[in-house]
């Protein structure tokens, strides 16, 4: 994509939605798949879509592991990195 970002308008604005469903709902765990470009972008300001997710995340009581996997490691003929994020409710790690 254009690398817009996860704000409200652009393409990933997705997010927000994510966040209100997550509020209402509260899951006992929530798995969030992504590009590896989450953990550095935007550019003015390095790692803020991915500190965004987690700071989000963190609001709403849950703490969160992440990890970059490839599609190779899982079978896939090309590299594609992808960010994996479980988050569950605070103090009860799964």
């Amino acid at each position: 994509g254009k690398q817009a970002g996860i704000g409200e308008g652009t393409r990933s604005g997705l997010w927000s939605e994510i966040v209100r469903l997550i509020g209402e709902l509260r899951p006992r765990y929530v798995i969030v798949e992504n590009v590896a470009n989450l953990l550095s972008g935007p550019s003015e300001k390095r790692g803020g879509w991915f500190g965004r997710v987690l700071g989000d995340l963190a609001e709403m009581g849950f703490d969160a592991e992440w990890a970059s996997i490839r599609a190779s490691d899982a079978g896939a003929p090309h590299q594609r990195t992808r960010i994996f994020i479980v988050a569950f409710p605070k103090g009860e790690r799964g």
